[in-house]
C-alpha cells in the first residue's frame, strides 16, 4: 500500500513539473502602435505574425496602443515577419529575429494616415521595394460584433474589411490582385450569408464584404481563404466571431 501510494506521489509530482515548464521555451513580443504625425495610441489596431506561416497569429491594441504577441513557440533562432494595421492608416510591415524563450518588448509601431507616405527611405528593419504576391490575410475592421435577427427592426448586418499582405507585411498591390473567398464555418443555420462571397483585393490590398444574419440567434464565425494555385499554398483566417441576437422578448414571457 505504502508503495502504490509513493509511486502515486512521484507520478503526481512529476506531472505537476511538466505542467509549470511546458511554456519556457514560448517567445513573447509586446510593443505599441501609434500615429506617426501625432505620437498618439492607436486602440484595436491589428498586430499579426505573417511569416513564418506556422506561427500566424494576431492581437488588438488595448485603449493604450498597447499589444503582446505571446505563446510563440520555436526551437531555434527564428525570423519573424510582423505587420501592424489600423483603420484608416497605412499598414506597416517590420522584421525580427527571435530566440526561444525570449521576450521583445517596445517592438512598436508608427502607422501613417492614409494619403501619407510611409516613409520606406529611413532605413532601418523597414521594407522597402514592390510588395511580393499574397502571403497573410489580416482583419483590419469589423464594423459590428453584434447583429440582430431579420425582420426585428435592428442592425442586421456588419461590415470587415481584411488586408491582404505579403512576408514582409506590405499590402499587395493591383499587379498582385488575389480573390479572397468568404464563407460561414460555425452559426446557428439559420440562413445567415456572406456577401459578396468572393472579392478580389483593390489597389491598397484589402477586401470588403458584409455578413446579413438569418432568422436564427447565436455566434457566426467567418472564414477568409486564398488559393495561391501559383506555388500551390492555402492562406487562411478566421478571426472573425459575431453574435446574432435574438428578437424582442414574447409578452407573455416577458416579466418586470
Amino acid at each position: 500500500k505504502y508503495h502504490l501510494l509513493s509511486l502515486f506521489v512521484i507520478s503526481f509530482c512529476l506531472i505537476v513539473s511538466s505542467c509549470d515548464t511546458s511554456g519556457e521555451d514560448d517567445a513573447i513580443i509586446a510593443g505599441q502602435v501609434s500615429d506617426s504625425s501625432t505620437g498618439d495610441p492607436i486602440q484595436n489596431a491589428t498586430v499579426a505574425i505573417t511569416n513564418p506561416q506556422e506561427l500566424s497569429d494576431f492581437a488588438r491594441t488595448d485603449d493604450l496602443g498597447n499589444y503582446e504577441l505571446s505563446g510563440i513557440t520555436i526551437n531555434d533562432v527564428t525570423s519573424i515577419s510582423i505587420t501592424a494595421s489600423a483603420t484608416d492608416f497605412n499598414s506597416l510591415g517590420r522584421s525580427l529575429t527571435l530566440t526561444p524563450g525570449a521576450t521583445e518588448n517596445n517592438f512598436d509601431f508608427e502607422l501613417t494616415p492614409e494619403g501619407i507616405d510611409n516613409g520606406d527611405d529611413e532605413g532601418g528593419d523597414q521594407v522597402s521595394g514592390e510588395p511580393e504576391g499574397a502571403a497573410a490575410i489580416v482583419l483590419e475592421s469589423l464594423s459590428s460584433e453584434a447583429i440582430n435577427i431579420r425582420q426585428t427592426g435592428g442592425n442586421i448586418s456588419s461590415r470587415f474589411t481584411f488586408s491582404v499582405v505579403d512576408s514582409a507585411g506590405r499590402a499587395i498591390n493591383t499587379e498582385g490582385a488575389v480573390d479572397v473567398q468568404f464563407s460561414i464555418i460555425k452559426g446557428p443555420d439559420g440562413g445567415e450569408s456572406v456577401i459578396p462571397d468572393r472579392v478580389t483585393t483593390n489597389a491598397s490590398g484589402q477586401a470588403v464584404t458584409s455578413l446579413f444574419s438569418g432568422d436564427s440567434a447565436g455566434v457566426v464565425r467567418v472564414r477568409a481563404l486564398i488559393e495561391r494555385t501559383d506555388i500551390g499554398l492555402t492562406i487562411i483566417s478566421d478571426p472573425i466571431l459575431v453574435a446574432i441576437n435574438g428578437g424582442f422578448p414574447a409578452p407573455d414571457r416577458f416579466f418586470v
